[in-house]
C-alpha cells in the first residue's frame, strides 16, 4: 500500500512538471528564479542567457548544467550577442520613466569568465534593447523609452569592437535589430504619442547601417521581434489591436520589406520572440510555445500557454535543437524540433533504430532497457549514445558513448543510489536524437 502511494505521488508529480516533455521539451535548470530574457548559442553546445539582476547563465552541454557568471551588474540586462567562443556582448539597464534609467554594454573576450563595460551612462528617456554585431568590430545595440507624452529611441554603433559608441536619436522605441549579411539589416520600433496611440514600424539598411529606410508604419500595433532568413524573407511578431482586442501579430515579407503579409493570427498569447531555420520551420513564443511547418500559415501549441508573456525568447541552431526561456528561471530545451512522434509506417522497418521501453517498469532498482540499430547507419558503426535524464532534465548517467555495429543491445541500469521518481532515458546517434522514454523509480 505505501509503494502505491508513492507511485500514485510520483506519477502526479510527473503529470504537473513534465508534461511539456511529451511534446520533445525537457526542462533544464539554471539554479535562479529570475525573469531569463534572452538566449543566445554559437553551436549546438556552448551558450549564454541573460535575465533580470544581472543574471548571465553559460553553458558547454547543450543547457544540461549552466554556470551563472559574474555580470559586475545587478540591472536588467536584455540581450546577449556573441562572435565567437571567447567575445560577446550583453546589454540592458534598468528603465524607470520620468527619471534617471541606466544604458550599460558590457563585454568578455574569454567566454565571460570575466565581463567589463564598454558603455555605462544614465540616461533620463531610456535605456537599452538589443545588440547584433557583423563583425569583430562593427555592431549596434537599440535603445526604447520614452516620457509621458510620446515614445523615444536610440541606435549606438560602434566601428571599433565596442570601445567607442556613437548615438543617433529616433522618435520610436527600437526593439530589436538583425543583419541578414553585412549590409542588409533590419530594425523593428514602436511609436506612441498620447493624443494618437500607438504604431509600429519596420526599418532596412542596404548600407551596414548607414541609413535606414522606412518599409514599413501601420497603426494599432507593436512589435517584439524579428526573424530574417536572408536579405528578401524575414517575419516580424508582435501584437495588434482589433475592435478593442489585443491578438497576435505576424508579418512576413518575401521581397526585402516591399511588401508585407499578415499571416492572420487569431491568438491572444502576446508574441515576444519569433525565429525561422528555413521557409518552413519556425516557432514562437509568448504564453505558450508554437511551431509552423509550414511558413507561419498555420501553427501547433508545443508548451501549452502558462501565463501572459511567460516565455521571453526563443532560439535555434537547427531544426531540432532549440531553447526557450522566460519568467521564474525557466528553460527548456529540444533536440527533436518540439516533436517526440515516430512515423508509425516506418517503425517497422530494418531500417529504423529502435528504443523499447524498459522492463521492468516500475522497477527497484535494476531495470533492464533494449534498443536495436539499423543495418545501414551510412554503411559504418554508429556513434551512439543512451544517457537518462531526471525530471529537469539534468543528466544522471550515461549508459552507452561509443561506435556501435548494427544489431540488438541490452543494458543495465542500476537505480539503487537514486530516489524515487520519474526518469528519462534518451538514444542518439551520430549527434541526432532517436528516441526518448521515461521510467519510474519505485522504492
Amino acid at each position: 500500500m505505501k509503494n502505491l502511494i508513492i507511485l500514485i505521488s510520483v506519477l502526479l508529480l510527473f503529470i504537473s512538471q513534465s508534461l511539456y516533455s511529451q511534446s520533445g521539451w525537457i526542462q533544464q535548470s539554471g539554479g535562479t528564479a529570475v525573469t531569463l530574457n534572452k538566449i543566445f548559442f554559437i553551436d549546438s553546445q556552448s551558450g549564454w542567457i541573460v535575465g533580470d539582476s544581472g543574471i548571465i547563465l553559460k553553458t558547454t552541454n547543450s543547457g544540461n548544467n549552466w554556470i551563472l557568471q559574474n555580470s559586475n551588474t545587478n540591472h536588467t540586462l536584455r540581450s546577449v550577442y556573441f562572435l565567437n567562443e571567447s567575445t560577446g556582448y550583453v546589454v540592458g539597464g534598468n528603465f524607470f520613466p520620468l527619471t534617471f534609467s541606466f544604458e550599460k554594454i558590457l563585454k568578455t573576450t574569454n567566454g565571460g569568465v570575466t565581463w567589463y563595460y564598454v558603455f555605462d551612462t544614465p540616461n533620463f528617456y531610456g535605456t537599452i534593447s538589443d545588440v547584433y554585431f557583423i563583425n569583430t568590430n562593427t555592431g549596434y545595440v537599440t535603445g526604447f523609452g520614452g516620457n509621458e507624452s510620446k515614445s523615444l529611441g536610440q541606435i549606438l554603433k560602434t566601428t571599433d569592437a565596442g570601445n567607442n559608441w556613437l548615438s543617433s536619436g529616433w522618435e520610436a522605441s527600437v526593439v530589436s535589430i538583425k543583419f541578414s549579411d553585412p549590409g542588409t539589416g533590419y530594425i523593428t520600433a514602436n511609436y506612441y504619442i498620447d493624443v494618437g496611440g500607438d504604431s509600429l514600424f519596420i526599418f532596412k539598411t542596404n548600407d551596414s547601417g548607414i541609413s535606414w529606410n522606412k518599409v514599413l508604419s501601420e497603426p494599432k500595433g507593436r512589435l517584439s521581434s524579428s526573424s530574417f532568413l536572408n536579405q528578401n524573407t524575414g517575419w516580424v511578431a508582435g501584437t495588434t489591436y482589433v475592435s478593442g482586442l489585443i491578438e497576435d501579430l505576424i508579418l512576413k515579407t518575401s521581397n526585402g520589406g516591399m511588401n508585407w503579409q499578415d499571416l492572420k493570427l487569431t491568438s491572444r498569447t502576446f508574441i515576444n520572440s519569433i525565429f525561422f531555420v528555413s521557409n518552413d520551420t519556425g516557432w514562437y513564443c509568448g504564453s505558450g510555445v508554437f511551431k509552423t511547418s509550414n511558413s507561419g500559415v498555420n501553427w501547433v501549441n508545443q508548451i501549452p500557454p502558462v501565463g501572459v508573456d511567460y516565455f521571453r525568447h526563443i532560439f535555434f541552431k537547427n531544426n531540432k535543437t532549440g531553447w526557450v526561456v522566460g519568467d521564474d528561471g525557466v528553460i527548456f530545451s529540444t533536440h527533436t524540433g518540439g516533436i517526440t512522434t515516430v512515423n508509425n509506417s516506418a517503425v517497422n522497418s530494418p531500417l529504423d533504430f529502435i528504443l523499447n521501453q524498459n522492463y521492468p517498469n516500475p522497477f527497484n532498482p535494476k531495470t533492464i532497457i533494449n534498443y536495436e540499430l539499423p543495418s545501414n547507419v551510412n554503411g559504418q558503426r554508429a556513434d551512439v549514445k543512451l544517457i537518462v535524464y531526471d525530471l529537469l532534465g539534468k543528466e544522471i548517467v550515461t549508459l552507452v558513448d561509443a561506435k556501435q555495429n548494427p544489431g540488438s543491445y541490452s543494458i543495465d541500469f542500476d537505480g539503487s543510489n537514486l530516489p524515487s521518481g520519474i526518469y528519462f532515458y534518451k538514444l542518439s546517434a551520430g549527434g541526432n536524437i532517436v528516441d526518448s522514454k521515461r521510467m519510474v523509480l519505485l522504492k
